[in-house]
């Protein structure tokens, strides 16, 4: 992995700059990277445009949903797009939305999978 001389000065406590990492520095580097740079994707940018964007990409869009939180709480609804704040947002035959951030999402009008019978004996 090749990283930049300014990034390098200095890593290994003065080593020199073709000298290898030690893995924890390299890490360090890499997860420093990988925050600077979705900081600077989403940075002064309204999240809600964000998500908003992603909307053409969501598979079960529209479609009836059942949510199970981890306490055994599940809601039932259509699968409307991504909230605001990120979350899930379903809403109710009667209109009301309710955005989730976790649970565990299954289809409601799945059809279960075929089991072939065997016949005879």
């Amino acid at each position: 992995v090749l990283l930049p001389h300014h990034a390098r000065q200095g890593a290994n406590g003065g080593a020199e700059a073709d000298e290898p990492l030690a893995p924890f520095t390299l890490w360090r580097h890499l997860v420093s990277a990988a925050i600077l740079e979705y900081a600077h994707v989403f940075a002064g940018r309204n999240l809600s445009r964000v998500f908003s964007c992603l909307d053409g990409f969501l598979a079960w869009k529209e479609r009836s949903v059942t949510l199970t939180e981890t306490d055994g709480f599940s809601f039932s609804g259509r699968y409307q797009r991504i909230g605001e704040k990120g979350g899930l947002v379903l809403r109710r035959e009667d209109g009301s939305e309710r955005e989730f951030f976790s649970g565990s999402l299954s289809l409601a009008d799945a059809v279960p999978p075929y089991i072939p019978v065997p016949l005879g004996g």
